[in-house]
């Protein structure tokens, strides 16, 4: 037992001279409120700690001399002094200044639309005219369906429209069980005129605002011999807004994919806008020796000069190997 005593006493004699060199204190701001989460540390040797909820903080130092103490914190200007620790616990407390400057702007952008709904349309009418008041059957996939869904091609996307199928894996699809293909001048529209496609190749779509299939007989208002209907290809138009879009897609077989979307004035005015759309494909297959590589340049101009005129000039380049 008196070994024992003797043994408690010594580390207690050697315990408490280290105790009593620290620093301790409490850190507020102008209004003498507790600022919790500051950081506070000594340079030498390197020692650190942080506030609790109190605004109190602790450090335990190696022994008496010269520290600098630092104490910083998001928003208040930095707190440096140096300060003599003799054996005695050092009460220190500090009162933080507001900084001035402010953190870099993060911003958030996010589209308007928060569903894929379409109300207007000129196929059915060739006029701006609510689907509502269109006495035809007529569905669309809007661009922000076809870029929730990753889809690069028009067979993409018909399938989301009922009566509407895909024919063979070429550009080859079926309304209402009537046949539609390329290489013929009706059946498929681009802005509501005739456009002759390939049948070899499916038609590409990264520049198109929306695809709509006007279904039934009512495709004879087109000039067209489809019984089964027309699907009419919507191009992307100049916005008077600036606007920029880069985005990839990776997938299996080696895919990947990006595009670009670029926007907005070319005056001060707003009266001449422009629009230049891009989309670049390279995939593999199941199958060896066979791959799809897809290179399209969409750009296009406007001249609005006033609010009931508009003129657009678009020019697509594609080429697919």
């Amino acid at each position: 037992m008196y070994t024992f005593n003797r043994l408690l006493f010594f580390c207690l004699l050697i315990s408490s001279p280290l105790a009593a060199q620290s620093i301790r204190g409490k850190i507020t701001n102008a209004q003498s409120e507790p600022l919790p989460g500051i950081t506070v540390r000594v340079a030498n040797p390197a020692l650190g700690t942080q506030t609790d909820a109190n605004g109190e903080y602790a450090l335990a130092l190696s022994g008496p001399g010269t520290y600098r103490i630092k104490a910083t914190g998001v928003g208040y200007d930095a707190y440096s002094r140096e300060v003599l620790v003799k054996d005695a616990p050092l009460l220190l407390n500090i009162t933080l200044a507001e900084s001035a400057e402010q953190l870099q702007t993060i911003e958030v952008v996010g589209r308007k639309e928060t569903d894929y709904k379409n109300a207007v349309s000129f196929i059915g009418t060739k006029s701006a005219t609510l689907l509502k008041d269109v006495p035809q059957s007529i569905s669309y996939v809007t661009k922000e369906l076809m870029l929730d869904q990753a889809a690069f091609r028009v067979n993409d996307v018909v399938k989301n429209m009922s009566g509407v199928n895909q024919f063979s894996f070429y550009n080859d699809i079926t309304i209402r069980g009537h046949r539609v293909q390329g290489q013929q001048n009706s059946s498929i529209l681009i802005n509501g005129q005739r456009a002759l496609t390939s049948f070899w190749k499916q038609q590409l779509i990264p520049h198109m605002e929306r695809v709509e299939v006007i279904k039934g007989p009512a495709s004879a208002m087109f000039g067209n011999a489809s019984a089964g209907g027309t699907i009419n290809r919507v191009t992307k138009k100049p916005l008077d807004e600036k606007y920029q879009s880069i985005s990839t897609t990776f997938g299996s077989f080696e895919t990947f994919r990006a595009l670009a979307d670029f926007t907005g004035p070319l005056n001060e005015d707003k009266t001449v806008l422009y629009r230049l759309n891009a989309g670049y494909e390279n995939s593999g297959s199941f199958r060896n020796l066979q791959y799809d590589k897809n290179l399209i340049v969409a750009p296009s101009i406007s001249f609005v000069p006033n609010d009931k005129t508009r003129i657009n000039a678009d020019l697509v380049i594609q080429r697919s190997d």
